[in-house]
């Protein structure tokens, strides 16, 4: 079963905790909203255990970002309503 992980980080920067808590929780997809922090500086937290490989979910601008460890071609967006 895949775990999952929501976050509202109120534009706090807290990358470290972050993947802390995604290598701990063994989590699969992580939803960060309001993240204060560059994806690239979540992706670095995320991917410094060997066994972690996450990418980002990139379908349209949002506030909220998503990052999974499946196969990209594994996910797709079903539903835009284009808000942000």
């Amino acid at each position: 079963m895949a775990a999952y992980l929501f976050w509202n980080l109120g534009r706090k920067p807290h990358v470290d905790l972050i993947g802390s808590a995604c290598r701990e929780h063994e989590v699969d997809v992580l939803i960060l909203a309001e993240p204060g922090a560059r994806s690239a500086e979540i992706l670095r937290s995320l991917n410094t255990a060997g066994e972690f490989r996450f990418d980002e979910f990139l379908t349209v601008p949002s506030s909220i970002k998503f990052f999974h460890r499946f196969p990209s071609n594994s996910m797709h967006a079903v539903f835009d309503d284009g808000s942000r």
